[in-house]
């Protein structure tokens, strides 16, 4: 989209003009800000609230609207699938690849490779630059990755990961000692000052609904461990953000090279692996990639999960 006008009504909210204007959601306007698609007399607007006088000429030079957002296919970047069905394909996500754009004209995400060869995916469930994701892996998170090629699988497979019908199971190198399994539930919120960064913290027991955050669970199994590192296999009950790492980190074993949660042993990465994800009779499977097997070697973690 690229339009240019200039305001001639009354003093108004930069956002709020959008919205009328264009007829796009706040949140669109927001977004397309943000990403600095927006200038306020030739130069790029910085806040949402900002005031538009009349006399101001604005110029929209990028996607602002959800359904003009397309995620730029790219057919020769590489794609790792491991399974595929009715309306659906599972991949092999490498780590450091996002699973989707932030903006309209990234490239070298999933999304990117998988438009490519299945064009339906555009438009699908969330649509926009987040079309057919069923589910997310954090950038350095490797493993099996869920995307819709068709809405009517979109929204089947959201509702069992909703109704905890679809079986997510992680491996993990944790720092530290770790024996045997359990359950671990604590209450996680995004960081009042970091947006990027999840609190947690056990759960009230008088409230039934915690007020600020949510209340998140998953179940562990040590698989194999020594005094500095352990082997573990988490699944997980509830999704949030970076939530294995934060309630890890939380019960006092951080994911080994996690810096942003405080990991002091090194790693190239958070060492976090999408191991296998089952549902309606499919079980599938990502191999442990090259840098998590060093990683069990150099700690003398030998258990073959």
């Amino acid at each position: 989209m690229n339009q240019r006008w200039t305001h001639h009504n009354e003093i108004q909210r930069l956002d709020l003009l959008l919205v009328q204007r264009l007829d796009v959601t706040r949140g669109d306007a927001k977004r397309a800000i943000e990403a600095g698609h927006v200038l306020i007399n030739q130069h790029v607007a910085r806040r949402n609230a900002e005031q538009i006088e009349p006399g101001t000429m604005i110029e929209i030079t990028g996607p602002i609207a959800t359904a003009d957002q397309r995620i730029l296919p790219e057919p020769d970047a590489p794609l790792y699938i491991l399974a595929h069905g009715d309306g659906w394909i599972a991949v092999n996500k490498p780590s450091g690849q996002p699973v989707h754009p932030l903006v309209w004209n990234e490239t070298g995400t999933t999304l990117n490779a998988a438009v490519a060869r299945y064009p339906t995916i555009q438009d699908i469930g969330e649509a926009g630059l987040r079309s057919g994701v069923v589910h997310r892996l954090d950038v350095g998170t490797t493993g099996v990755l869920l995307i819709a090629t068709n809405s009517r699988a979109w929204r089947r497979l959201r509702n069992k990961f909703a109704d905890r019908l679809l079986l997510k199971r992680y491996l993990a190198l944790v720092e530290g000692k770790l024996d045997g399994e359990g359950n671990v539930r604590m209450c996680l919120s995004i960081h009042q000052h970091n947006p990027a960064r999840v609190q947690a913290r056990p759960p009230s027991q008088h409230l039934k609904y915690q007020p600020d955050g949510r209340m998140c669970d998953l179940y562990f199994r040590s698989l194999c461990k020594n005094e500095s590192a352990s082997l573990i296999e988490i699944d997980l009950g509830t999704g949030f953000l970076h939530q294995i790492r934060a309630m890890m980190a939380a019960n006092g074993h951080p994911v080994l090279g996690d810096t942003h949660y405080n990991a002091s042993l090194p790693a190239p990465r958070p060492m976090l692996h999408a191991k296998r994800i089952e549902f309606d009779g499919h079980i599938i499977e990502a191999p442990i990639p090259d840098d998590f097997a060093i990683a069990m070697s150099t700690h003398n973690l030998t258990a073959s999960p």
